[in-house]
């Protein structure tokens, strides 16, 4: 497929969603998407990937404080959908990163997105306070048995581990970072690789909160998050994908998880050092917010942000 065929495609997939459809420009359009009331997407094809992007809120005074419940936030959303923090202009928004890959099943790929663009911004408005479980066994399984056969097709290798999951060594150069793989039916693939653990200061929850979002608005396909489950709490990059995605998806999702490592994973780590977290905060100007978070309410807020 030619480079206008799948941008005929694409049109065609994106005007499947929405009835709306209005291209703006060869290989960009906008459309809208119903939340209640209706939410305006923007879609570009930039690089050999599709972006979906539709802003959470203009305008809204987000702090640091709240950074963290929406780390916890991304873990829940589906699919392809994460939040990302982009410059002042941008702000905050939910977007999602598809692969322009002749050997995907795009179609499918874009409703998703728009999908979970829709019930993403539901979760915002809500929060959300379960998080999604892992699914586990207690040895090998068909499942696993597919994840090595994926990852191995992919050209990354994977190595089985206990409780039905997989690992790879990701392409991080001098360091080492290993993303953890797991699948189930319904909630399809999972990898995630982990940059620090936090029993830190709610400045260096803010701080990792604001790298790791605008880290996120970056990397294509990985999302940023935090698993509260594990003690310490554990920050993250993560790829989920549909159950009938194949091994091209998963290539995609592990270069973008290794290209998360190299971006952000040492300055992640840095950044539970409370002092060089109040510093990083008042040189993105968040610090008065940092100097105020101790009695500031988001800060105690649990259930993610409400912003209804």
């Amino acid at each position: 497929m030619s480079d206008f065929e799948s941008i005929d495609a694409i049109g065609d997939a994106l005007k499947k969603c929405s009835a709306s459809l209005t291209e703006l420009r060869r290989g960009r359009w906008q459309f809208h998407l119903h939340n209640g009331k209706p939410m305006a997407v923007s879609a570009e094809v930039r690089e050999g990937w599709l972006r979906l992007t539709t802003r959470v809120r203009a305008g809204d005074p987000y702090g640091p404080e709240s950074f963290w419940s929406l780390l916890r936030l991304n873990a829940e959303l589906s699919p392809f959908v994460k939040l990302a923090l982009g410059s002042r202009a941008a702000g905050l928004h939910l977007q999602a990163d598809i692969p322009v890959d002749p050997e995907i099943g795009f179609e499918g790929h874009v409703r998703h997105a728009c999908i979970g663009l829709e019930t993403g911004m539901r979760a915002v408005h809500v929060g959300v306070k379960k998080s999604v479980p892992i699914p586990s066994s207690s040895g090998p399984s068909p499942v696993e048995t597919r994840l090595l056969d994926l990852c191995r097709e992919a050209g990354w290798g994977g190595r089985e581990r206990s409780q039905g999951s997989v690992v790879v060594d990701l392409e991080t150069g001098g360091e080492f970072y290993q993303a953890t793989l797991t699948e189930s039916p319904s909630a399809g693939l999972h990898a995630w690789v982990e940059l620090a653990r936090c029993g830190i200061s709610r400045s260096s929850r803010a701080a990792l909160g604001v790298l790791l979002l605008t880290a996120g608005g970056l990397v294509r396909m990985a999302r940023p998050a935090v698993d509260e489950n594990l003690e310490p709490a554990s920050t993250r990059f993560e790829v989920r994908l549909p159950p009938t995605s194949g091994s091209s998806e998963l290539d995609h999702g592990l270069s973008a998880l290794s290209i998360a490592c190299r971006l952000c994973g040492s300055e992640a780590r840095a950044l539970q050092d409370e002092a060089l977290a109040r510093q990083y905060l008042a040189v993105r100007g968040f610090s008065r917010t940092a100097d105020q978070e101790q009695g500031h309410p988001s800060a105690r807020n649990q259930g993610g942000p409400n912003h209804g």
